[in-house]
């Protein structure tokens, strides 16, 4: 009967004669009267779907379709389309669409279900279709509102229809994407309508012209990055039960096809728009950029980043987008991310992005090839980090406590690029001094104003080295008065040590020290080799003389502690736990003993190997650190990284350790002896192979240092250094000495004075020194070759030029060399009446590198 009809109504709406003639008169009683009659058929048809599914889905498909009415005007045509459609979808008709669809499993479809699929989806499409394309007609916004709370939402809706049909809702989704998602009752639905429209994305992108579509894109963009926060997707990968489907959907957001098309195609059109409303010319990059920093905080898509850095021109073109734009100096000026919030969710995107370039780039494809930004660029960038990151600590409101979410990413992301870039520039210098420093630090800050703490935390370097050196100085001096007001007191610590036995000896007496016994005076007496004390009080000379002396034996690399790099710097030995069961508790009464020095302003000379240093500022090592290990390894990696067919080396992922004569064979990944390296996992072995090599093999080592060093030299303090100014807190600044300074700061005795002709001389002498001959001095005089980080005013104690005794009685001055004292930095001169006399016997003495002398 429903067939009869159906055949006898379509065979008449295509006749112009009696029965429905009245389409052919432009009366709109007669036109609604067709309509009237019709909602009758949608009504009994619709009511009957889900019982005879396949006449009914054709019937409802005809009697939808405008162009039934053939004789009628097209906007006859327009008007009943439009009631009719109004008609069924205020009555549910995508909820019945929505239910039948539900009818079918996924991973279910076979050929009988295709063919029902397709009249069901091409009736689902069918009011999208022919809806006004204006979306805030009334028509418009309830069709597309109940298309996507009904269809859009179905669970795994792409696994329950073929391919092609899945695909084909993509091209009625334009006028979706310019309305906001709707609000569901249940989080659910909102997870599967994101999950359905990420899926859509990638064929929309291919079924529009994207240089016509733009808006859209952008639209349908911002449309995802609204449900990815409303759902917190995030917990789609992660949690006690992570939901697999939703993750694989989002997934297709970082799909290479997906990422390259989108950015490509905003890129290039918004590279030269540097005038007007910044909104305006760059809404589609900044949608884009808010839809990949979302998803970059998804752990499960970390290698996404790497498919925008090396897949797409991110980096070079946004910062050229960034450093154009007026809003910039707004925002530097203001320091309130919140004040630009689009702008700042670019600077976020680029700040992710080429943070993951630093951490990849060798310093050849940094420096020589300037790949992603030449160096000029470069600079421009860190003196505009620089300037936000500050500001944004400094002109905070508020607690410096950020509780707001957008404000802690914003500052996050600067502040590690910043530090990469500094790090870089650290070992590599590409940009003046000026870059980081910033003038609107305090000359005298309060170290207990928050935002300074959290400056000297953070972002250290934006104040001079110099004025970092006085604050730890003045830190450590004020923490003294407590521990070291009476250097006399009984609780002074006292030890007697053996000289042929000076690393036994303090490792046995001070190795148990708590730290507030370390931090007081620890008073030395020395025992000669014959066992008789020798003789002299310690008041902090002699204290010296044996830090000095331990801290030779117990890093010279044959006493196995430490080993020497090519360049003869020191690291902790690889094996030394695996020989000597007390290693680790010697490493941590090692970084006792240097945080001791450091502690009491005692410049000890000891050259670390730099990524030694960066362990103890708890910093992770990386392939350009390793040139400094083992150069040769360096250079084959580096060889591996460009080389191509890289499987006929046949490498795999395991390191050959040989010590003490044996191989041991590290496998870098479980089972990593049967993993070949390739062209595609080259990267990955380069990184573990550095890691191992800088990291791993040195882990516990460092850890039990670190460990020791902290008891007496609070981590905040050290970390407002990097590693080279680490080194020069323990063994002073680098290069020749300032005469001039020292020679304002030294003290007399036994008849000289400052205008004394001998005196005279000796500055005269020093004066024309090479550096290195400036260096052999200080050694001589004070058993270290760098001057004090503040200056010879720092130096404790001052530096004092005594007449020699040998002037008396005992020979022609000329005669004798001079000496000093190294415990008390004393220095014993002759009065040599002629220059070139003091001058050569003061060479021979400081090149004799004679041992210590205890006055």
């Amino acid at each position: 009967m429903v067939k009869l009809v159906f055949q006898n109504l379509k065979t008449h709406l295509r006749n112009p004669d009696p029965i429905i003639n009245f389409c052919s008169t432009p009366q709109r009683e007669t036109l609604f009267r067709w309509i009237i009659q019709t909602r009758k058929l949608l009504t009994f048809s619709a009511q009957r779907l889900l019982t005879r599914m396949d006449t009914h889905l054709q019937l409802l498909s005809y009697l939808l379709t405008p162009d039934i009415l053939v004789t009628a005007t097209p906007e006859q045509r327009i008007v009943a389309s439009n009631a009719m459609t109004s008609y069924m979808v205020k009555r549910g008709f995508y909820s019945v669409m929505r239910e039948l669809l539900m009818r079918f499993e996924p991973n279910a479809v076979t050929g009988d279900t295709e063919y029902l699929m397709q009249f069901i989806i091409a009736l689902i499409l069918r009011p999208m279709q022919y809806i006004p394309d204006r979306p805030s007609h009334a028509l418009h916004i309830l069709v597309v509102e109940y298309f996507q709370v009904e269809i859009l939402s179905i669970p795994n809706l792409n696994l329950r229809l073929p391919s092609n049909l899945f695909s084909s809702l993509a091209a009625v989704l334009r006028p979706v994407v310019f309305l906001p998602p709707p609000t569901f009752k249940t989080t659910a639905d909102s997870e599967f309508l994101v999950s359905n429209m990420s899926v859509l994305l990638k064929t929309f992108l291919t079924s529009v012209q994207l240089e016509n579509s733009r808006t859209a894109i952008s639209n349908y963009v911002k449309y995802l990055c609204v449900l990815l926060i409303r759902t917190n997707a995030k917990e789609f990968f992660v949690g006690a039960q992570p939901k697999i489907d939703l993750a694989d959907s989002i997934r297709t957001l970082a799909d290479p096809f997906v990422v390259e098309t989108l950015w490509n195609l905003f890129l290039s059109d918004n590279s030269e728009k540097t005038r007007g409303n910044f909104v305006e010319n760059h809404t589609g990059l900044i949608y884009l950029s808010e839809l990949y920093n979302i998803l970059l905080s998804f752990k499960s898509l970390l290698s996404l980043q790497h498919i925008l850095v090396y897949k797409t021109p991110i980096v070079k073109k946004l910062w050229s987008v960034i450093s154009k734009t007026p809003d910039l100096i707004e925002l530097i000026k203001s320091g309130a991310s919140e004040e630009k919030p689009e702008f700042c969710g670019m600077l976020i995107l680029i700040a992710k992005c080429y943070s993951h370039v630093l951490l990849t780039l060798d310093d050849r494809e940094f420096f020589d090839e300037q790949k992603f930004l030449p160096l000029k660029e470069i600079e421009a960038l860190a003196r505009v980090l620089r300037e936000l990151v500050f500001a944004n600590y400094w002109n905070v409101k508020e607690s410096v406590i950020v509780k707001d979410r957008e404000k802690r990413r914003f500052r996050k992301a600067l502040t590690n690029l910043l530090k990469l870039l500094y790090d870089r520039n650290s070992r590599h210098v590409f940009c003046t001094a000026e870059t980081w420093i910033s003038p609107q630090f305090p000359a005298r800050p309060i170290l207990q104003d928050e935002k300074i703490s959290q400056i000297l935390q953070n972002i250290p370097f934006v104040v001079p080295f110099t004025q970092r050196v006085s604050i730890l100085r003045d830190t450590i001096d004020l923490e003294k008065q407590e521990y070291q007001a009476d250097p006399y007191v009984a609780d002074t610590i006292r030890v007697r040590i053996r000289r042929d036995y000076v690393f036994d000896d303090a490792y046995s007496q001070l190795g148990n020290l708590k730290p507030d016994q370390l931090r007081r005076v620890i008073r030395v007496e020395l025992i000669s080799a014959n066992g008789l004390p020798e003789m002299g009080i310690d008041g902090g000379g002699v204290f010296k003389e044996f830090i000095t002396q331990l801290i030779q034996t117990a890093y010279a690399p044959t006493y196995g502690l430490f080993r020497e790099t090519p360049e003869r710097f020191l690291y902790p030995n690889p094996s030394a736990v695996d020989f000597n069961s007390e290693a680790s508790k010697q490493f941590e009464f090692l970084g006792k003993l240097l945080a001791k020095c450091i502690y009491e302003n005692i410049l000890v000379e000891l050259p670390f190997a730099n990524f030694f240093l960066s362990k103890l500022l708890k910093k992770f090592n990386y392939i350009n650190d390793l040139y400094f290990l083992d150069p040769a390894l360096h250079k084959n990696l580096m060889f591996l990284k460009t080389a191509d067919q890289v499987e006929d080396l046949d490498l795999n992922f395991t390191i050959v350790n040989t010590d003490f004569g044996k191989n041991q064979i590290v496998e870098l990944v479980p089972n990593g002896k049967n993993v070949t390296v390739t062209d595609e996992n080259k990267i990955r072995y380069i990184g573990l192979m550095a890691n191992y090599k800088l990291n791993t093999q040195i882990k516990e080592q460092s850890a039990a240092f670190l460990r020791g060093f902290q008891q007496l030299i609070h981590p905040d303090l050290i970390s407002m250094f990097n590693q080279d100014e680490l080194q020069m807190l323990i063994s002073g600044t680098p290069g020749g000495i300032d005469v001039q300074d020292l020679q304002s700061h030294v003290t007399y005795s036994g008849g000289y004075h400052s205008t004394h002709p001998v005196i005279l001389r000796l500055w005269s002498v020093l004066n024309s020194f090479t550096p290195e001959e400036q260096r052999n001095f200080l050694m001589f005089v004070t058993s270290c070759s760098r001057p004090p980080l503040l200056g010879f005013g720092s130096l404790s104690p001052r530096m004092c030029i005594h007449l020699s005794s040998h002037s008396h009685g005992m020979g022609l001055p000329e005669d004798h060399l001079p000496t000093a004292s190294t415990c008390m930095n004393f220095f014993k001169l002759p009065p040599y009446e002629n220059i070139d006399k003091m001058r050569q016997k003061l060479l021979y003495a400081i090149n004799s590198k004679s041992g210590f002398e205890l006055s």
